[in-house]
């Protein structure tokens, strides 16, 4: 564009962002963002739901395995991910409606009213123990919570090390996480 013109002859680190682009810059540093609790792929030209978090969508009645066909009466059949994310994302305290088609479902097509509200996005998806005296952590990405979630992950690791194996080795594993 012709401001990502004028702002790259200042140096060429300079760079103009829309709001698409820094809502998921603030999402991949600070972790977090107005959502309603879901994980969603693709099967087909169909969205999945492939997780639903409790105390958010799970508790308004969605479910892994649901197909959603429509978000504020917007249908999202062959629509790119990012743009039904977007759909779905918002300002914490608002409702959006879903429509979603379940298998064995009689009632056929479902429609939910589901609240957003803050998503925390944790950095660690995994941490236990490998063998004795091993601890094993995957650290997904790096936002402004890490520290602490990395803190806790060690003691809790610590504390479910036996006395005759005390944590002696412990395996970081940074496979793709974006860097931060």
């Amino acid at each position: 564009t012709g401001v990502n013109a004028m702002l790259g002859s200042l140096d060429p680190y300079s760079t103009y962002e829309d709001e698409r682009q820094a809502e998921d810059l603030n999402l991949r540093t600070l972790g977090r963002y107005g959502g309603v609790g879901i994980t969603i792929g693709r099967d087909g030209d169909a969205v999945l739901v492939l997780a639903a978090l409790e105390g958010f969508a799970f508790d308004a009645g969605i479910r892994a395995g649901d197909r959603i066909v429509e978000i504020d009466s917007q249908p999202v059949q062959g629509m790119q991910l990012d743009a039904v994310k977007a759909l779905l994302r918002g300002e914490p305290g608002t409702s959006v409606r879903v429509v979603v088609q379940r298998d064995g479902a009689r009632e056929g097509q479902i429609a939910l009213s589901l609240g957003r509200a803050l998503v925390r996005l944790p950095d660690i998806s995994l941490a236990k123990l490998m063998r004795p005296g091993i601890g094993y952590i995957k650290l997904d990405g790096f936002t402004e919570g890490t520290a602490d979630e990395m803190a806790g992950a060690i003691t809790r690791l610590l504390a479910q090390a036996e006395p005759e194996a005390p944590l002696r080795a412990l395996v970081l594993d940074l496979r793709d996480n974006p860097g931060g």
